[in-house]
């Protein structure tokens, strides 16, 4: 029994640290709003109502339509009359919507776009004409539909009237089961299976616009809000004025909605002064208007999302509040702050230290929401580089001076600009270590008091964070020049000794389990004084991987620390030896507001953590424990399309998930009704791709020119269960040239082509035969020729060498007989001179005997007939063809005609002749007449030529 109450007394004080976390982060920031604009979803100004259906998609009933929105896309629906939806409700699969003359139910299509069915014309009795919907509420199994004169309840088959007659109402509740109309003349009443029932007591309200009716934590009291007059509580019908502090600003800015947001919470929306949050004693713990973050002041509409996240319908755009959120913000929307560097809580009091001076704000629940607003301390103006609590004493490093903060007034104690940083020196608590930016100053406590002691000499640079290492030796960084390690002198006057590491790099010093860590290249290393040198955290870097290196490590509590590193942030629990876990999502919604490389956290207590930032700051609660856990959105397939290279799309999805291939350009839609954790959607196509990519919630996932076969495309949430992941098959089918069919008919064409080439390879080889014997005949025929032509030219030469044989045998013989011819002529004439001279004494017998013998000789035919047989042999067939043409050539013509052939001189020709000269000329001059020659032709010419 004693185990079990100590195990409930557990249980129900951390539930009530959890339910009471929200009114805490309330108390120090607000929601972080995301906005939606007519930009984004396409709409006109006014959103009159909200809710959600069961797959967490928002329905807004807006002046333009309807509008849907899935978590990745608006989509926009007009009426068929094209009205203003005044009121929108969510019901299993069906939304209903009221509007202008008409009331009915939108129902989803397979890819989530919504048609329209009116409900209005079931009306028998009466016209519904042009009146208007406002409102519609569910109750026992059916639908009311509310104008300001009627209520029509609606139960899937027919309508008919509940409430009329009671001149002006207003809106309809449902609560602790049961359903209340307004009568603006009357007061309450309750709506049953019948008539309306008047409620005792709420003649009260009467004239009295009721916006709101919700349940206290306690669920037998309601609270009511009206639109002038304040709010109301019921209680067992009994109905009396809330007097609380509220009550003055929400009369005084309009209430017009009104939703409980939690137990003890809820959320009130006004005409005037955008959302008030209070909470159960009716004290307000914020106002998110347009100066906190809020788009405008008007509030229409509210919706509790499925994970407890606030939605507002706006006068001109929508916004959702992440309230089920560890991470609430204070955004300086006027810039009167400016960028928020250190921050700090003293004395019940939020200092914070910014580019543009000290501004506070103190916590102060008096039910008003002027607490929302910082005021700057005076004569503060300028930049703050650190706000420190140290001995119960708010320290101010300022760019001008140093001063200690009391009575929210300054107070100056040095003159020392620029001071970064403020650390007690752990070894004797009087003395107080300052960097700045030219060096390092001591401050000394002195009765009491903090006051300016020296600098320490010897070092001069800017220090930003300081460390001690053990007494007297003290680690400094610079923000751009690296690490420094020095060693003091007992007094803190000087530096005795000096060691600078990672010169010209920015390097931090971290305290990471209560042990000095360092930032480097390679990851968080610490310094060994034994060894003198740096050694890894080696299991520490593996598992941090690129966030280990070159990163600011910052202490939160415990075991938790942030990490910073090139406008990067995560959160993580460790110790020097293990990584426990990482949240790399923790700051995704405002990242971009972090000062790079003045990354700074303020840790309130083990609950709260402030991150600081250019436009206020955050503040994360380390407790927060999800609100909703069981609620988990899906992915869900919207619409995918298979397109062609021209963008024609596929007429429908076939049934057995197979596209032709000439669409294999996939394009996905999908949504994620998942509002709060700017979680980007991880995809991946199996069998294409089998590594996740991010989506970053783009509208489409697009592939293009998908191989044909078979796929699964799977899409989750980044950092969520695998229970969330879509999964579908796709499958295209191979190209014609592919399939099967096409395969059978390669193989047929593939023997027929094959056969045929056999043929034409037959015959082919037959042509290449047939040349071949062509061309060897051919070539037998060229050698045959070739050999005639080398034995003609054989034969040629033999003929040319043999006539030059004969040519020489001719000159030769005709030369010897002209030689003869020629002795034979001078012998006669000697002898012809020895006869003159001898006379009687050469007897002339003897004389005439040789005489006679001489000219015997010289008148040869033996010797013309061997010439003539030379002459044939040279130059064939010239004196028959001669004697032939010219047959009036007489035999001595023939053989002057074969000398001059010889081209013989007449000296030589009247030789052979055994005439003179002018013989021979006589001779020429007659055969040139019998040849009938021209006068002036050569006959030496003629005659060679012929």
């Amino acid at each position: 029994m004693i185990r079990h109450l100590i195990l409930f007394i557990i249980i129900f004080c951390w539930a009530i640290g959890v339910i009471a976390s929200p009114i805490d982060l309330f108390t120090y920031a607000s929601p972080i709003v995301k906005h939606f604009t007519k930009k984004d979803y396409k709409g006109g100004n006014q959103n009159w109502s909200m809710t959600q259906d069961e797959n967490g998609f928002v329905y807004v009933g807006n002046s333009n339509g309807l509008l849907q929105f899935d978590g990745i896309r608006w989509k926009k629906f007009a009426l068929p009359n094209g009205s203003i939806v005044r009121a929108v409700f969510a019901d299993g699969n069906r939304i209903y919507t009221g509007s202008l003359g008409d009331f009915g139910y939108w129902e989803m299509d397979e890819n989530y776009n919504l048609h329209y069915t009116s409900i209005s014309k079931l009306l028998m009795s009466k016209e519904f004409g042009d009146e208007e919907i406002w409102w519609i509420v569910k109750y026992n199994n059916r639908i009311f539909f509310q104008s300001f004169g009627t209520t029509y309840a609606y139960d899937g088959k027919s309508v008919e009237i509940v409430v009329s007659n009671l001149g002006l109402i207003l809106p309809p509740f449902v609560v602790n089961g049961q359903m209340y109309v307004q009568s603006s003349d009357s007061g309450l009443y309750t709506i049953g299976n019948g008539k309306p029932s008047f409620v005792p007591g709420s003649e009260l309200l009467k004239g009295k616009s009721i916006q709101m009716m919700e349940t206290f934590s306690d669920s037998y009291r309601i609270l009511i809000g009206t639109e002038k007059n304040g709010l109301y509580i019921m209680n067992n019908n009994t109905i009396e004025e809330w007097k609380t502090t509220a009550n003055t600003h929400l009369i005084t800015h309009v209430l017009n909605r009104g939703i409980k947001i939690s137990d003890q919470v809820f959320a009130i929306g006004t005409i005037l002064g955008g959302v008030f949050i209070i909470n159960e004693d009716g004290q307000i713990l914020s106002q998110i208007n347009s100066e906190s973050g809020l788009s405008n002041n008007t509030v229409l509409s509210f919706l509790l999302d499925k994970k407890n996240n606030l939605w507002v319908g706006l006068d001109n755009g929508i916004d959702l509040l992440k309230i089920n959120s560890p991470q609430y913000s204070f955004s300086d929307v006027t810039g009167n702050i400016g960028s928020v560097y250190t921050a700090v809580i003293h004395e019940g009091t939020l200092f914070l230290g910014t580019n543009r001076g000290v501004f506070y704000k103190k916590f102060l629940r008096n039910g008003g929401p002027t607490n929302n607003h910082f005021t700057l301390i005076p004569d503060s103006q300028g930049q703050v580089w650190t706000l420190s609590v140290i001995d119960n004493t708010l320290f101010c490093g300022h760019n001008n001076s140093t001063y200690i903060i009391k009575d929210h007034t300054l107070n100056k104690i040095s003159n020392v600009s620029g001071g970064y940083s403020f650390i007690l020196y752990p070894y004797n608590s009087n003395y107080l270590v300052q960097g700045a930016y030219n060096g390092l100053f001591v401050y000394k406590k002195e009765n009491g008091d903090w006051k300016y002691s020296h600098s320490i000499a010897g070092f001069n640079k800017l220090s930003k964070i300081l460390a001690f290492e053990r007494a007297n030796v003290l680690w400094v960084s610079h923000p751009y020049k690296g690490l420094y390690r020095m060693e003091l002198s007992d007094n803190l006057e000087e530096v005795k000794d000096i060691t600078a590491f990672s010169a010209e790099t920015k390097t931090y010093i971290n305290i990471l389990n209560n042990k000095i860590v360092f930032s480097s290249d390679s990851g968080f290393v610490y310094y060994d004084d034994i060894q003198n040198s740096f050694f890894e955290l080696s299991s520490v870097n593996d598992a941090l991987g690129e966030y280990a290196r070159n990163a600011h490590l910052l202490h939160d509590t415990n075991d938790r620390y942030w990490i910073f590193k090139e406008g990067e942030c995560v959160k993580v629990v460790m110790d020097e030896k293990q990584v426990f876990d990482v949240d790399g999502g923790v700051a995704n919604n405002i990242l971009e507001f972090i000062i790079p490389g003045h990354e700074n956290i303020y840790v309130m207590d083990s609950m709260y953590t402030f991150l600081l930032l250019d436009n206020g700051f955050a503040v994360f609660n380390n407790s927060w424990v999800d609100l909703n856990p069981e609620y988990k959105p899906e992915v869900l397939l919207r619409e995918i399309n298979f397109l062609n290279n021209d963008g024609e799309k596929l007429s429908k999805y076939p049934a057995d998930k197979t596209v032709p291939f000439r669409y294999n350009h996939v394009a996905v839609q999908v949504a994620y009704p998942e509002f709060a954790l700017n979680k980007d959607l991880l995809y991946k196509l199996e069998g294409y791709n089998e590594h996740w990519m991010r989506s970053e919630r783009e509208d489409e996932i697009v592939f293009q020119n998908l191989p044909f076969g078979k796929y699964t495309l799977k899409i989750k949430p980044d950092i969520s269960p695998a229970a969330n992941e879509l999964s579908m098959d796709i499958v295209i089918n191979p190209p014609f040239y592919k399939s099967a069919l096409a395969q059978v008919f390669y193989i047929v064409m593939f023997i027929s082509l094959l056969s045929a080439l056999i043929i034409l390879q037959g015959r082919k080889i037959k042509r290449i035969q047939k040349r071949h014997e062509l061309e060897r005949r051919s070539l037998l025929e060229r050698e045959a020729a070739e050999n005639e032509r080398k034995l003609a030219e054989i034969r040629n030469e033999n003929l040319r060498n043999e006539i030059k044989l004969r040519n020489s045998k001719l000159a030769k013989s005709t030369f010897s007989l002209i030689h003869k011819n020629s002795t034979l002529i001078m012998v006669k004439q000697e002898l012809t001179k020895i006869k003159d001279e001898l006379g009687v004494r050469l007897p002339s017998k003897h004389f005439n005997r040789l005489v006679k013998s001489i000219d015997d000789d010289l008148s040869s035919e033996k010797d013309w007939g061997m010439f003539e047989q030379s002459f044939s042999d040279v130059h064939e067939n010239f004196l028959q063809k001669l004697k032939g043409e010219y047959p009036d050539l007489t035999p001595a013509d023939i053989q002057l005609c074969a000398y001059l052939k010889m081209n013989l001189s007449s000296k030589e020709i009247a030789s052979l002749l055994n005439i003179t000269i002018r013989g021979v000329e006589i001779r020429r001059y007659r055969l040139r007449k019998k040849l009938h020659m021209e006068h002036d032709k050569n006959l030496v010419e003629f005659i060679m030529a012929y």
